[in-house]
């Protein structure tokens, strides 16, 4: 059901002024921002009157639609958030800076080998770089999993966020590539797999020993620690998306798939509900706003179920 507009923007964090004139809502545009003027006794320059008005979020998981009524006219109309805006700035400027190359198909630039895991939009692969021989982490997203504009916003905001970091705590990056059917991601290669597959081998080797569950786990705060100074909120730490660098020692740690990580200047997202069941905060899973802290409630999530195998000794944690 739509709210009022009241209600929708009182919830995305004060980042939009309101005003009510005579029953009246102001609405005045600014470079895909929508807010209401702080005249509200004439109307203000480029904007325009909607009576008995309503938002409701769009098809586009980002997006907002205004509907109400322009004198006699119903008017609907479909505002990007400001996330949104960046985002296709972001994948302009990656594009055109030639950091996404256009193949044909991957095998042009990376001889695949075998398949290291996978998710719902992806699949990692083993590969060697045809130019230097370098073995890399090989990411697969094919376009047909990423259907709406949202989606692949997710991806370019990861290769942003990777050449950003740099490797400080996260998955370095190693290039990257697109084709008329896949986005490609190269990162450097974890010998040591993933969190999930510690926690999964518990069944066939035995309980974790607490001491390897406090490595890791203080590692993973070194790592979100670097992300958060930076500005940065991770918004989907999780088992799948820890990965260790060396296979038997949880202490060299890097962070996975930040496709969903956001710098917290961007206000309007961080109302967003993202991240995975049983790990996201329960101010995310409500709708209501956070900040760096949502990350830290994850990292907690992680070393329940770290505690579980190390208790249980087995694979048949609630959260899976």
């Amino acid at each position: 059901m739509a709210s009022t507009f009241a209600q929708i923007f009182e919830r995305r964090g004060g980042c939009f002024r309101r005003e009510v004139c005579k029953g009246r809502l102001w609405l005045q545009l600014d470079s895909g921002r929508v807010f209401f003027s702080s005249n509200a006794t004439s109307k203000p320059t480029s904007s325009i009157v909607l009576e008995g008005g309503s938002c409701s979020r769009g098809e586009e998981r980002n997006s907002l639609v205004v509907e109400g009524r322009h004198g006699s006219t119903s008017t609907r109309i479909i505002f990007p958030t400001t996330a949104v805006l960046e985002g296709w700035e972001t994948a302009l400027t990656l594009h055109q800076s030639g950091v996404i190359r256009q193949i044909n198909r991957a095998e042009d630039v990376w001889r695949i080998a075998d398949k290291l895991g996978e998710g719902a939009f992806s699949s990692v692969y083993r590969a060697t770089a045809q130019e230097g021989e370098k073995v890399v982490a090989l990411k697969i997203l094919p376009k047909r999993l990423l259907p709406s504009s949202s989606d692949r916003l997710r991806v370019f905001r990861e290769i942003e966020t990777l050449q950003f970091f740099g490797g400080d705590g996260v998955i370095s990056f190693e290039g990257c590539a697109e084709s008329n059917d896949s986005f490609f991601i190269a990162s450097e290669l974890c010998e040591g797999g993933t969190a999930l597959d510690v926690a999964q081998a518990s069944e066939r080797e035995g309980p974790l020993p607490e001491q390897k569950i406090s490595e890791c786990i203080r590692s993973v705060l070194l790592c979100l620690q670097r992300v958060h100074l930076r500005g940065y909120i991770h918004r989907d730490i999780k088992a799948e998306n820890i990965a260790f660098k060396v296979k038997g020692s949880l202490r060299d740690t890097r962070l996975l798939d930040l496709g969903l990580s956001l710098h917290t200047d961007i206000q309007a997202a961080t109302l967003e509900t993202v991240g995975t069941d049983g790990y996201a905060a329960p101010e995310v899973v409500a709708g209501k706003p956070y900040a760096l802290n949502a990350d830290v409630f994850s990292v907690g999530a992680l070393t329940l179920l770290l505690c579980w195998c190390a208790l249980r000794g087995c694979w048949d944690f609630p959260m899976y």
